[in-house]
């Protein structure tokens, strides 16, 4: 009884997948107007009851449709950057011509050449997290 009951199931699936691929460039579609009028609840349901790997298109939807997954990480890199900014606003013609190396709105230090600034900012360890901008 059980095995007449898995090959019926197999049976439906291989029925599904064969009406899949006679018409996948209509699924297709119907995933395009649903996305497009913003009934991406509807897309994704309709992306979920076919089986990956039938069709690239279809499977490459299922990507796009699929749940953003979100990550928690390290803090960015723009830390300080509104200071910088700030600092830039209110100090920039007279450091006109130079680099300038900021960190978090102050400055470390400046050279007209950013090789240079770059090397000195090593060799006194104070090169971790700055900002190099020319003026």
């Amino acid at each position: 009884m059980l095995e007449s009951v898995e090959n019926k199931k197999r049976f439906s699936e291989l029925e599904n997948d064969s009406f899949v691929m006679e018409n996948e460039s209509l699924i297709v579609e119907k995933l395009r107007s649903c996305v497009e009028e913003s009934r991406v609840a509807e897309a994704r349901k309709l992306v979920s009851g076919i089986s990956p790997g039938i069709s690239v298109r279809i499977d490459n939807w299922r990507r796009v449709l699929a749940e953003p997954k979100v990550t928690v990480g390290n803090p960015g890199t723009d830390e300080g950057l509104r200071e910088d900014s700030i600092w830039l606003e209110n100090n920039a013609l007279k450091y006109q011509g130079k680099w300038v190396a900021l960190k978090k709105g102050t400055l470390i230090g400046s050279h007209e050449s950013r090789i240079e600034l770059h090397r000195s900012l090593e060799q006194s360890d104070k090169l971790a997290g700055v900002m190099f901008v020319r003026l």
